[in-house]
Protein backbone atom coordinates (compact mmCIF):
# COMPACT_ATOMS: atom_id res chain seq x y z
CA UNK A 1 0.00 0.00 0.00
CA UNK A 2 2.96 2.39 0.39
CA UNK A 3 4.12 2.13 -2.79
CA UNK A 4 0.76 2.76 -4.42
CA UNK A 5 0.92 5.74 -1.73
CA UNK A 6 3.79 7.30 -3.09
CA UNK A 7 2.74 6.81 -6.88
CA UNK A 8 -0.57 8.79 -5.85
CA UNK A 9 1.00 11.76 -4.05
CA UNK A 10 2.08 12.83 -7.30
CA UNK A 11 -0.90 12.78 -9.00
CA UNK A 12 -2.54 15.85 -10.51
CA UNK A 13 -6.27 14.55 -9.55
CA UNK A 14 -7.53 13.92 -6.24
CA UNK A 15 -6.98 10.84 -4.69
CA UNK A 16 -8.32 9.31 -1.42
CA UNK A 17 -8.44 5.79 0.25
CA UNK A 18 -11.22 4.28 2.43
CA UNK A 19 -10.68 1.44 4.57
CA UNK A 20 -13.70 -0.50 4.34
CA UNK A 21 -12.89 -3.13 7.34
CA UNK A 22 -12.82 0.12 9.39
CA UNK A 23 -16.36 0.91 10.87
CA UNK A 24 -17.69 4.22 9.25
CA UNK A 25 -15.35 3.25 6.52
CA UNK A 26 -12.83 6.42 7.20
CA UNK A 27 -10.32 7.79 5.02
CA UNK A 28 -6.73 6.47 5.78
CA UNK A 29 -5.14 8.59 2.91
CA UNK A 30 -5.47 11.89 0.38
CA UNK A 31 -2.89 13.18 -1.41
CA UNK A 32 -1.87 17.00 -2.23
CA UNK A 33 -4.37 17.52 -4.93
CA UNK A 34 -7.23 16.61 -3.29
CA UNK A 35 -6.44 18.65 -0.21
CA UNK A 36 -6.18 21.78 -2.96
CA UNK A 37 -9.40 20.63 -4.40
CA UNK A 38 -11.12 20.78 -1.52
CA UNK A 39 -9.77 23.53 1.05
CA UNK A 40 -9.49 20.78 4.14
CA UNK A 41 -5.83 20.10 6.24
CA UNK A 42 -5.14 16.12 6.13
CA UNK A 43 -5.85 16.27 9.97
CA UNK A 44 -9.79 17.54 8.74
CA UNK A 45 -9.92 14.06 6.67
CA UNK A 46 -7.90 11.37 7.87
CA UNK A 47 -10.28 9.08 9.91
CA UNK A 48 -13.72 10.54 8.49
CA UNK A 49 -15.75 9.18 5.88
CA UNK A 50 -15.59 11.02 2.42
CA UNK A 51 -19.45 11.99 3.07
CA UNK A 52 -18.60 14.74 4.55
CA UNK A 53 -17.83 16.46 0.98
CA UNK A 54 -21.92 16.38 0.43
CA UNK A 55 -22.80 18.54 3.33
CA UNK A 56 -26.77 18.38 3.47
CA UNK A 57 -27.02 17.92 0.12
CA UNK A 58 -27.97 14.00 0.28
CA UNK A 59 -30.67 14.03 -2.66
CA UNK A 60 -29.22 13.48 -5.58
CA UNK A 61 -29.57 10.38 -7.93
CA UNK A 62 -25.88 9.85 -8.49
CA UNK A 63 -25.45 8.68 -5.07
CA UNK A 64 -28.05 5.83 -5.54
CA UNK A 65 -25.76 4.55 -8.02
CA UNK A 66 -23.29 4.92 -5.78
CA UNK A 67 -24.39 3.03 -2.97
CA UNK A 68 -25.70 0.53 -5.10
CA UNK A 69 -22.09 -0.07 -6.91
CA UNK A 70 -20.87 -0.23 -3.18
CA UNK A 71 -22.84 -2.94 -2.10
CA UNK A 72 -22.07 -5.17 -5.40
CA UNK A 73 -18.43 -4.47 -4.97
CA UNK A 74 -18.27 -3.15 -8.15
CA UNK A 75 -16.05 0.06 -9.65
CA UNK A 76 -18.20 3.10 -10.49
CA UNK A 77 -18.15 6.23 -11.87
CA UNK A 78 -20.37 8.91 -10.97
CA UNK A 79 -20.43 12.55 -10.95
CA UNK A 80 -21.53 14.09 -7.62
CA UNK A 81 -22.64 17.95 -5.80
CA UNK A 82 -19.79 18.14 -3.71
CA UNK A 83 -18.66 21.44 -1.59
CA UNK A 84 -15.40 22.35 -0.56
CA UNK A 85 -14.58 23.81 2.90
CA UNK A 86 -15.66 27.24 2.23
CA UNK A 87 -19.07 26.26 1.21
CA UNK A 88 -18.47 26.49 -2.30
CA UNK A 89 -20.15 24.30 -4.76
CA UNK A 90 -18.17 22.18 -7.47
CA UNK A 91 -19.27 18.86 -9.31
CA UNK A 92 -17.06 15.92 -8.71
CA UNK A 93 -16.36 13.40 -11.33
CA UNK A 94 -15.70 10.34 -9.01
CA UNK A 95 -14.41 7.33 -9.85
CA UNK A 96 -14.31 4.66 -7.48
CA UNK A 97 -12.13 1.19 -7.93
CA UNK A 98 -12.47 -1.78 -5.08
CA UNK A 99 -9.42 -3.30 -3.86
CA UNK A 100 -10.62 -6.90 -2.76
CA UNK A 101 -8.61 -9.60 -0.66
CA UNK A 102 -7.90 -13.13 -1.13
CA UNK A 103 -11.35 -13.79 0.17
CA UNK A 104 -13.20 -11.60 -2.17
CA UNK A 105 -13.93 -9.30 0.08
CA UNK A 106 -13.17 -5.21 -0.38
CA UNK A 107 -10.46 -4.27 1.48
CA UNK A 108 -10.33 -0.55 0.61
CA UNK A 109 -11.94 1.75 -2.50
CA UNK A 110 -9.84 3.97 -3.79
CA UNK A 111 -11.33 7.69 -5.06
CA UNK A 112 -10.39 9.50 -8.08
CA UNK A 113 -11.84 12.94 -7.88
CA UNK A 114 -11.70 15.56 -10.89
CA UNK A 115 -13.02 19.10 -10.46
CA UNK A 116 -15.51 19.25 -13.79
CA UNK A 117 -17.22 22.54 -12.55
CA UNK A 118 -16.71 24.07 -15.90
CA UNK A 119 -18.30 21.86 -18.12
CA UNK A 120 -21.13 21.71 -15.97
CA UNK A 121 -21.87 25.36 -15.92
CA UNK A 122 -20.79 25.50 -19.81
CA UNK A 123 -23.29 22.64 -20.51
CA UNK A 124 -26.03 24.75 -17.99
CA UNK A 125 -25.24 28.02 -19.87
CA UNK A 126 -25.27 26.63 -23.51
CA UNK A 127 -29.00 24.62 -22.09
CA UNK A 128 -30.40 28.28 -21.00
CA UNK A 129 -28.67 29.73 -24.37
CA UNK A 130 -31.23 26.73 -26.78
CA UNK A 131 -34.13 27.39 -24.59
CA UNK A 132 -34.20 30.81 -24.43
CA UNK A 133 -33.22 31.26 -28.40
CA UNK A 134 -35.89 28.63 -28.94
CA UNK A 135 -38.68 30.62 -27.62
CA UNK A 136 -37.09 34.01 -29.26
CA UNK A 137 -37.20 32.47 -32.53
CA UNK A 138 -40.47 31.87 -32.31
CA UNK A 139 -41.02 35.19 -31.45
CA UNK A 140 -39.16 36.86 -34.75
CA UNK A 141 -41.94 35.11 -37.02
CA UNK A 142 -44.14 37.70 -35.04
CA UNK A 143 -41.55 41.15 -35.38
CA UNK A 144 -41.59 40.53 -38.79
CA UNK A 145 -45.34 40.24 -39.58
CA UNK A 146 -45.69 43.28 -37.27
CA UNK A 147 -43.53 45.53 -38.93
CA UNK A 148 -44.47 44.35 -41.94
CA UNK A 149 -47.75 45.27 -41.39
CA UNK A 150 -46.50 48.54 -39.15
CA UNK A 151 -44.61 49.90 -42.49
CA UNK A 152 -47.89 48.74 -44.85
CA UNK A 153 -50.20 51.01 -42.23
CA UNK A 154 -47.54 54.23 -42.33
CA UNK A 155 -46.95 53.97 -46.11
CA UNK A 156 -51.10 53.82 -46.63
CA UNK A 157 -51.45 57.40 -44.42
CA UNK A 158 -48.57 59.06 -45.77
CA UNK A 159 -49.12 58.83 -49.42
CA UNK A 160 -52.57 60.40 -48.80
CA UNK A 161 -50.74 63.22 -47.57
CA UNK A 162 -47.83 64.06 -49.64
CA UNK A 163 -46.52 62.31 -52.95
CA UNK A 164 -45.74 58.56 -53.41
CA UNK A 165 -41.74 59.17 -54.14
CA UNK A 166 -42.07 61.18 -51.00
CA UNK A 167 -43.36 58.56 -49.08
CA UNK A 168 -41.74 55.66 -50.76
CA UNK A 169 -38.28 57.22 -49.52
CA UNK A 170 -39.41 57.88 -46.42
CA UNK A 171 -40.56 53.87 -46.26
CA UNK A 172 -37.41 52.95 -47.54
CA UNK A 173 -35.50 54.09 -44.86
CA UNK A 174 -37.68 52.75 -42.10
CA UNK A 175 -37.75 49.40 -43.77
CA UNK A 176 -33.83 49.73 -43.27
CA UNK A 177 -33.14 50.58 -39.95
CA UNK A 178 -35.81 47.73 -39.01
CA UNK A 179 -33.93 44.91 -41.32
CA UNK A 180 -30.73 46.22 -40.07
CA UNK A 181 -31.88 45.52 -36.44
CA UNK A 182 -33.31 42.07 -37.58
CA UNK A 183 -29.76 41.20 -39.23
CA UNK A 184 -27.74 42.59 -35.72
CA UNK A 185 -30.14 40.05 -33.61
CA UNK A 186 -27.72 37.48 -35.73
CA UNK A 187 -24.30 39.23 -35.11
CA UNK A 188 -25.20 39.32 -30.82
CA UNK A 189 -24.69 36.76 -27.76
CA UNK A 190 -28.26 35.73 -27.82
CA UNK A 191 -31.52 36.80 -29.79
CA UNK A 192 -32.74 39.71 -28.05
CA UNK A 193 -29.98 42.08 -27.17
CA UNK A 194 -27.99 44.41 -29.27
CA UNK A 195 -25.47 46.88 -29.33
CA UNK A 196 -27.46 50.20 -30.39
CA UNK A 197 -24.09 52.10 -30.69
CA UNK A 198 -22.53 49.92 -33.22
CA UNK A 199 -26.19 49.67 -34.77
CA UNK A 200 -26.06 53.58 -34.95
CA UNK A 201 -22.87 53.23 -36.83
CA UNK A 202 -23.77 50.81 -39.20
CA UNK A 203 -27.16 52.70 -39.95
CA UNK A 204 -25.58 56.11 -40.57
CA UNK A 205 -23.69 54.47 -43.23
CA UNK A 206 -26.75 52.81 -44.64
CA UNK A 207 -28.48 56.10 -44.68
CA UNK A 208 -25.32 58.18 -46.48
CA UNK A 209 -25.45 55.92 -48.80
CA UNK A 210 -29.17 56.57 -49.94
CA UNK A 211 -28.83 60.37 -49.02
CA UNK A 212 -25.27 60.62 -51.33
CA UNK A 213 -27.53 60.35 -54.67
CA UNK A 214 -29.86 63.34 -53.67
CA UNK A 215 -28.46 66.89 -53.43
CA UNK A 216 -27.86 67.09 -49.76
CA UNK A 217 -24.70 65.88 -48.23
CA UNK A 218 -25.08 65.36 -45.05
CA UNK A 219 -21.64 65.07 -42.57
CA UNK A 220 -21.96 63.17 -39.18
CA UNK A 221 -20.44 63.48 -35.82
CA UNK A 222 -21.11 60.62 -33.58
CA UNK A 223 -21.06 60.52 -29.84
CA UNK A 224 -21.69 57.28 -29.21
CA UNK A 225 -21.09 55.51 -25.78
CA UNK A 226 -22.41 51.31 -25.07
CA UNK A 227 -25.81 50.69 -24.65
CA UNK A 228 -27.50 47.47 -24.95
CA UNK A 229 -30.73 47.11 -25.79
CA UNK A 230 -33.40 44.38 -25.92
CA UNK A 231 -35.13 44.34 -29.25
CA UNK A 232 -38.38 45.85 -28.53
CA UNK A 233 -36.57 48.83 -27.31
CA UNK A 234 -34.42 48.92 -30.18
CA UNK A 235 -36.80 48.40 -33.10
CA UNK A 236 -39.05 51.67 -32.02
CA UNK A 237 -35.67 53.31 -31.76
CA UNK A 238 -34.19 52.91 -35.12
CA UNK A 239 -37.24 54.00 -36.69
CA UNK A 240 -37.52 57.37 -34.13
CA UNK A 241 -33.41 57.60 -35.49
CA UNK A 242 -34.65 57.04 -39.04
CA UNK A 243 -37.37 59.81 -39.11
CA UNK A 244 -34.87 62.60 -36.77
CA UNK A 245 -31.95 61.99 -39.64
CA UNK A 246 -34.62 62.38 -42.96
CA UNK A 247 -36.34 64.93 -41.03
CA UNK A 248 -32.86 66.92 -41.03
CA UNK A 249 -32.29 65.86 -44.44
CA UNK A 250 -35.49 67.45 -45.99
CA UNK A 251 -35.86 70.23 -43.37
CA UNK A 252 -32.64 71.34 -41.82
CA UNK A 253 -30.45 72.39 -44.92
CA UNK A 254 -32.80 74.03 -47.96
CA UNK A 255 -31.24 75.07 -50.50
CA UNK A 256 -27.41 74.24 -49.06
CA UNK A 257 -25.20 71.54 -50.58
CA UNK A 258 -23.67 70.30 -47.27
CA UNK A 259 -25.46 69.96 -43.91
CA UNK A 260 -23.61 68.86 -40.46
CA UNK A 261 -25.38 66.53 -38.05
CA UNK A 262 -24.45 64.73 -34.33
CA UNK A 263 -25.36 62.07 -33.00
CA UNK A 264 -25.19 61.63 -29.55
CA UNK A 265 -26.18 58.13 -27.53
CA UNK A 266 -25.44 57.97 -23.73
CA UNK A 267 -26.99 56.05 -20.37
CA UNK A 268 -26.33 57.49 -16.97
CA UNK A 269 -26.07 55.56 -13.96
CA UNK A 270 -29.98 54.73 -13.31
CA UNK A 271 -30.19 53.33 -16.71
CA UNK A 272 -31.51 56.42 -18.45
CA UNK A 273 -30.72 56.12 -22.34
CA UNK A 274 -30.52 59.25 -24.28
CA UNK A 275 -30.66 59.76 -27.83
CA UNK A 276 -30.43 63.09 -29.21
CA UNK A 277 -29.98 64.11 -32.89
CA UNK A 278 -28.67 67.97 -33.29
CA UNK A 279 -28.30 70.08 -36.75
CA UNK A 280 -26.88 73.54 -37.64
CA UNK A 281 -30.19 74.34 -39.85
CA UNK A 282 -32.78 76.53 -40.16
CA UNK A 283 -34.48 74.90 -37.03
CA UNK A 284 -37.94 74.65 -36.20
CA UNK A 285 -41.03 76.67 -35.84
CA UNK A 286 -42.65 77.93 -32.67
CA UNK A 287 -45.65 75.65 -32.34
CA UNK A 288 -42.86 72.82 -33.00
CA UNK A 289 -41.04 73.77 -30.44
CA UNK A 290 -44.07 73.76 -28.40
CA UNK A 291 -45.33 70.35 -29.39
CA UNK A 292 -47.47 71.21 -32.18
CA UNK A 293 -47.20 68.52 -34.94
CA UNK A 294 -48.18 68.34 -38.28
CA UNK A 295 -45.86 65.96 -40.22
CA UNK A 296 -46.48 61.75 -40.11
CA UNK A 297 -42.76 61.63 -38.96
CA UNK A 298 -43.07 63.98 -35.79
CA UNK A 299 -45.99 62.28 -34.74
CA UNK A 300 -44.61 58.98 -35.57
CA UNK A 301 -41.99 60.08 -33.47
CA UNK A 302 -44.06 60.92 -30.72
CA UNK A 303 -46.17 57.95 -30.40
CA UNK A 304 -42.60 55.34 -30.68
CA UNK A 305 -41.27 57.68 -27.60
CA UNK A 306 -44.78 56.74 -25.69
CA UNK A 307 -44.19 52.86 -26.92
CA UNK A 308 -40.54 52.84 -24.85
CA UNK A 309 -42.52 54.88 -21.67
CA UNK A 310 -40.11 58.05 -22.72
CA UNK A 311 -40.00 61.38 -22.93
CA UNK A 312 -39.61 63.44 -26.36
CA UNK A 313 -38.51 66.75 -26.32
CA UNK A 314 -37.37 69.87 -29.09
CA UNK A 315 -35.12 72.14 -28.08
CA UNK A 316 -34.10 75.44 -29.85
CA UNK A 317 -29.95 75.99 -29.89
CA UNK A 318 -30.24 79.67 -29.20
CA UNK A 319 -26.78 80.21 -29.23
CA UNK A 320 -26.29 78.98 -32.30
CA UNK A 321 -28.52 78.17 -35.34
CA UNK A 322 -30.25 74.60 -35.40
CA UNK A 323 -31.85 72.70 -32.62
CA UNK A 324 -31.53 69.09 -31.14
CA UNK A 325 -34.04 66.43 -30.80
CA UNK A 326 -33.39 64.58 -27.86
CA UNK A 327 -35.21 61.26 -26.74
CA UNK A 328 -34.94 59.76 -23.34
CA UNK A 329 -36.11 56.06 -21.40
CA UNK A 330 -35.09 53.67 -19.08
CA UNK A 331 -33.41 50.75 -20.26
CA UNK A 332 -35.34 47.35 -20.03
CA UNK A 333 -33.39 44.74 -18.63
CA UNK A 334 -35.61 42.04 -19.74
CA UNK A 335 -36.78 40.92 -23.62
CA UNK A 336 -40.48 40.79 -22.89
CA UNK A 337 -42.69 39.95 -25.61
CA UNK A 338 -42.88 40.63 -28.87
CA UNK A 339 -46.39 40.67 -28.88
CA UNK A 340 -46.97 42.79 -26.32
CA UNK A 341 -44.79 45.58 -27.28
CA UNK A 342 -46.19 45.95 -31.12
CA UNK A 343 -45.11 49.09 -32.74
CA UNK A 344 -48.60 50.96 -33.31
CA UNK A 345 -49.06 53.65 -35.37
CA UNK A 346 -51.78 56.10 -34.16
CA UNK A 347 -53.54 58.45 -36.18
CA UNK A 348 -54.56 61.76 -34.76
Amino acid sequence: MKGLTRAFDTSLEGIVIADMKEEGESLIYCNEAFLKLTGYSKEEVIGYNCRFLQGNDRDQAALVTLRSMLREKKPCKVVLRNYKKNGELFYNNLSLSPLLDGQGKIEYYIGIQLDVTDIFLLHDKVRETKRENEALLGEVHHRVKNNLAVMAGMLDLEITQQDTISALEKSRIRLQSMAMIHEALYDENGLHKIRFDKFIEKFISEIDLIQNKQNLKLQYRLELEKVTLNVNQAIPLSVILAELLNNVYKHAYPDKEYGDVTVRLKMDDDMRVTLDVKDFGVGFSPDELNGNFDTMGFLMVSQLTSQLKGNFEIIDCQTSNGSVVKVTFKQMAISGSSQAKRILVETM
